[in-house]
């Protein structure tokens, strides 16, 4: 396991961040993306998704939807919010393994509220608030050839 950290100093750098995240992705890919109340988890979701395709003033927070789904460039795009999933009962009535098993691209906030999600995604991102608007991203990847290359593409242009 690789971890990486990306300091975004305002909203338009975690849309850089996010765009940055998006070329790591070439397949289906499960992203966790965990951190405080506000942290800004829909805010990064939405640069990584708008950075694949979709409209960015189509996408929405998914906190009572629980899923919101959308066709991106190359893949079907899931962008899931647990936040108010109460149990693994309803995780499994929800069909979350589709979502972390599935043949598109997941973007899951809350996934550390479930080990059993946390654990089988392909990428974590832990958001840490910094500052105002400043935020820290420690990224953690498998020792895989998808992500061989994120170190340098993170840090490229900062």
């Amino acid at each position: 396991m690789h971890r990486n950290e990306f300091v975004a100093e305002d909203h338009a750098a975690t849309s850089r961040f996010g765009l940055k995240l998006a070329k790591l992705i070439s397949g289906p890919v499960t992203i966790a993306l965990n951190g405080t109340l506000g942290a800004g988890k829909t805010f990064l979701a939405k640069g990584i998704i708008a950075a694949l395709g979709v409209d960015r003033n189509s996408i929405s927070s998914p906190t009572f939807t629980i899923c919101h789904e959308f066709t991106g460039v190359d893949w079907s795009i899931y962008h899931v919010d647990l936040y108010r999933v109460s149990d693994e009962d309803e995780l499994h009535e929800l069909g979350i393994e589709q979502w972390i098993y599935g043949d598109g691209i997941t973007i899951i906030e809350w996934a550390d509220r479930f080990s059993i999600v946390n654990d089988n995604c392909d990428m974590n991102i832990e958001i840490t608030i910094t500052g105002d608007t400043q935020r820290k991203f420690t990224l953690y990847v498998p020792d895989d050839t998808r992500f061989e290359n994120v170190h340098e593409l993170l840090n490229a242009g900062n």
